[in-house]
């Protein structure tokens, strides 16, 4: 929910379309955000001005998109073959992203950020099967805390 109290869902249909639907005009909207293939697993969050920010898994990758410019924006944030399946995001007080997720090859937990202005991309644990089922969030004073199934 935003800072007006309307409601913002992230979801892909039939495993090639990632929607956007919101009542922030008092009606409901749907948005297609992006198309592609194999498309899974979404996850929405709001930064300070209310802009959407949403992770999702499509054909193998890890991908982000944004409205923050005002129209939609979709990038890759790491290409592979089973990137991203279990994301989570998050923004912080400085409208920053965190993303974490699971590299279903190497078995990890990997979290990707852009509070340098670049996206980074660091492996936080890489024992056993780490990252499924990840949930991620930034506390007050912008720590990350990130819960994961291992």
């Amino acid at each position: 929910m935003d800072s007006n109290g309307k409601v913002h869902i992230s979801y892909v249909v039939s495993e090639v379309e990632l929607l956007y639907i919101t009542n922030r005009t008092g009606a409901w909207q749907r948005f297609e955000v992006a198309a592609g293939s194999d498309m899974g697993r979404t996850s929405i969050a709001l930064d300070s001005g209310d802009k959407v920010h949403i992770s999702y898994h499509s054909n193998g990758d890890l991908m982000y998109a944004t409205n923050a410019s005002g129209e939609w924006q979709v990038f890759t944030i790491q290409a592979g073959d089973d990137m991203g399946h279990f994301n989570s995001i998050a923004v912080d007080s400085k409208g920053k992203v965190h993303i974490a997720y699971n590299d279903g090859v190497n078995k990890t937990l990997r979290y990707a950020t852009n509070r340098s202005g670049e996206w980074e991309i660091l492996t936080i644990d890489s024992g056993g099967d780490a990252g499924r089922y990840c949930s991620i969030a930034v506390d007050s004073d912008d720590y990350v805390h990130i819960s994961y199934y291992y």
